[in-house]
């Protein structure tokens, strides 16, 4: 995949004789040489091209405001990242994954590009198991965006918790209402009840909510899908009384058969984790592409410039996406890596 260009200037009048074009009689037609240059190039037609910035001789040597010819085109951008979610979309509900996703992700990654993840999920458990088997040591996202960490180094790029307020008012509220949850923090899950141990985690993980000493170290609150059996009207009611007792979170509803909630910090969602993750390691989010099929990947989505969605997301979620891949059970995810390897690499 080409890197934006970035040529010296020869005179106008050549320039709009190569171009094709008319030159534009503000800047002398060095837009339209650079335009020209791009689809030369890459071989798009015009209508396809979105160049990110203005190169950087149009912005020096010209006196108008490069703001005139300023094009998106993350095409020709060189891709760093790919940030996917875990659940429904590298796993099947099973946990399982082919063997063909570990040999493209593989490939990927021997191209110097990262392989990140961003779940709602915490480290421990399985997610830990499975970065462990496809050797995906780097700054992943847990916790629905609350913590950024470093599987190998055990860095931690970013980590925000829940108010101990709200985190009370919550746990309160779920008492009231006969709920069964947890509290997740970076090393264990506080279960209201610890007969019943849901799915997406492991006991050795797993404490009674007795043992927890505070609430200050809450990263992640969640209403478990398999154990309470929500309707979605359920859940939106308890969504609206939350928001109104509570003004500092962040509430996702979570969907594979019955619905749940996922809550966060407002400072901690999958979007405020990505833009954080783009700063810390110095890549800008048109180098970024990502993957998801839940509620919870709207906001992942909103960060990045490139968008896959599995075939089984919300609407919501695959009428901003760029490419839709079948579900994870008809090989969506072998569908999705190969995409971006052929679109990408």
């Amino acid at each position: 995949m080409p890197e934006r260009l970035n040529p010296e200037p020869e005179t106008s009048s050549v320039q709009g004789k190569r171009s094709g074009l008319e030159p534009c009689t503000e800047c002398g037609g060095l837009a339209e040489w650079f335009m020209a240059q791009v689809l030369k190039t890459c071989g798009r037609k015009p209508s396809q091209v979105r160049i990110l910035y203005p190169p950087l001789w149009y912005r020096t040597n010209s006196s108008i405001s490069a703001q005139k010819h300023i094009f998106k085109f993350p095409l020709l951008m060189k891709l760093k990242a790919i940030l996917c979610d875990f659940d429904g979309t590298l796993v099947d509900k099973d946990l399982k994954y082919s063997l063909q996703v570990k040999t493209l992700i593989s490939k990927i990654k021997s191209k110097k590009i990262r392989f990140s993840l961003a779940t709602g999920r915490a480290y421990y458990g399985p997610v830990q198991k499975f970065l462990d088997e496809l050797k995906l040591y780097d700054y992943h996202i847990f916790h629905g965006g609350a913590m950024i960490y470093h599987n190998k180094t055990k860095n931690t790029l970013l980590y925000q918790p829940i108010s101990e307020q709200s985190v009370e008012k919550i746990v309160n509220y779920f008492k009231t209402e006969k709920l069964f949850f947890g509290l997740e923090t970076k090393k264990s899950v506080y279960l209201s009840k610890l007969a019943a141990v849901p799915t997406y985690i492991n006991r050795e993980s797993s404490r009674h909510l007795k043992e927890l000493k505070n609430y200050k170290d809450v990263l992640k609150i969640v209403i478990t899908i398999n154990i309470n059996n929500l309707s979605e009207a359920q859940v939106e009611k308890h969504i609206d009384y939350l928001t109104k007792s509570c003004k500092d979170i962040s509430i996702l509803k979570i969907k594979i058969i019955n619905f749940g909630l996922d809550i966060t910090s407002e400072k901690a969602t999958k979007h405020t984790a990505v833009l954080e993750y783009e700063r810390l390691l110095n890549i800008p989010r048109q180098q970024i592409v990502a993957i998801g099929d839940g509620y919870n990947d709207y906001p992942l989505f909103t960060a990045c410039d490139y968008k896959i969605a599995m075939e089984n997301a919300p609407q919501e979620l695959k009428e901003i996406a760029d490419f839709i891949a079948p579900t994870v059970d008809n090989n969506g995810t072998e569908v999705a890596l190969q995409h971006i390897i052929s679109k990408f690499l």
